[in-house]
């Protein structure tokens, strides 16, 4: 028994969004304040920027990218200390980015992401890991516009089956399925998959998917993230979390009715 229709239409809708939005709404205010001299661009990136959201009022990423110019081993301490308690938002630190833990019934989680523009390439940014202490690239806006552009010339069944593929993953892991996947590597696998299979109504999109992944086990370890700048799968380790989870998917798909 595959996985009925309706659960299908159900998961291909994203999740209501308002905490999301208010959410950003005062911190973008909060960070444009307080981050005066020099300013930076601030925009969001993540599952809510990229409306591949499967929860209601999911937890959000804001991007907040100075120029070259600026330090950025000390940028993450320096917006910590100049928003932390104003107007009683609390704020911590992690690795790479500054921390909000929200507010109930109001604002949601947040993760302020600092970085710097890297010189010399287009869309690049730098950010810190403090725990590792290195400097990590990133290229957040190629990410959003592939994943845009992807969308565009699949009617925006990339997205839906994204946001399927999520949720199969939230089903196996609420069944008590261990599955060792983030939602940026799903987002990531979708968009190594072609174009043309993302066709039909959601139980054809997500067969169309499924099939391609189980016929091209061996092709995951070649797969690139969705700004096509690095390899999505690094390690032996990671490859097989990558099959693994392609095949709990699978056996979801083949088996409902156990689960």
């Amino acid at each position: 028994m595959s996985i009925p229709s309706d659960v299908l239409q159900k998961w291909a809708k994203p999740g209501k969004n308002e905490m999301s939005k208010q959410t950003y709404a005062v911190l973008r205010e909060l960070l444009l304040e307080k981050l005066n001299n020099p300013q930076p661009n601030i925009y969001l990136q993540g599952s809510y920027r990229n409306s591949t959201n499967v929860k209601d009022n999911s937890d959000i990423d804001i991007v907040v990218e100075y120029d070259s110019n600026i330090n950025v081993t000390c940028l993450k301490d320096y917006i910590y200390r100049r928003i932390d308690k104003v107007y009683n938002f609390h704020f911590t630190t992690g690795a790479k980015t500054v921390k909000y833990k929200g507010l109930r019934n109001q604002y949601v989680p947040a993760d302020i992401v600092p970085c710097v523009s890297v010189r010399g390439k287009t869309g690049c940014v730098a950010l810190y890991d403090s725990s590792k202490k290195t400097i990590i690239h990133n290229y957040p806006k190629i990410h959003i516009q592939n994943g845009e552009d992807k969308s565009g010339r699949t009617n925006g069944n990339s997205k839906k089956a994204v946001r399927m593929i999520k949720n199969a993953r939230n089903h196996l892991e609420d069944k008590g399925v261990k599955v060792n996947i983030s939602s940026f590597v799903i987002e990531c696998m979708l968009y190594n998959v072609p174009d043309e299979l993302f066709s039909g109504n959601e139980s054809r999109i997500l067969y169309n998917v499924l099939d391609w992944f189980a016929k091209n086990r061996n092709s995951i370890q070649n797969m690139h993230t969705q700004d096509g700048k690095f390899s999505l799968f690094p390690g032996s380790g990671s490859v097989s979390d990558g099959i693994q989870f392609v095949d709990c998917v699978v056996e979801l798909w083949n088996n409902w009715g156990k689960y």
